[in-house]
């Protein structure tokens, strides 16, 4: 935004380019449990700096909801995948 460069903002950050769907639902989930994974929190529906209860909620947001859940096929199955750890060893 800022035409800024340098290692302060660029180097501690890694890019993979998500080339599917299945990759990116994988990403999304990889990215909600993370604090629970790495234990900062118990629970990471609580984690008061994720998408995930914005995701869930109906408060207006710059978040793609719609698209998200659809990705999901509804919130139903967004909480259920949350739910269900099994498939992240890719990430890990």
């Amino acid at each position: 935004m800022y035409n800024r460069h340098g290692e302060l903002i660029e180097s501690p950050f890694k890019r993979k380019c998500i080339d599917s769907e299945y990759y990116l639902i994988k990403t999304i989930l990889y990215i909600h449990q993370n604090p629970q994974n790495h234990e900062i929190i118990n629970d990471f529906r609580n984690y008061k700096f994720s998408s995930y209860q914005s995701l869930l909620g109906d408060n207006e947001t710059f978040l793609k909801r719609n698209e998200v859940i659809e990705l999901f096929s509804g919130k139903d199955n967004f909480v259920f995948c949350h739910e269900n750890k099994s498939g992240l060893e890719d990430f890990e």
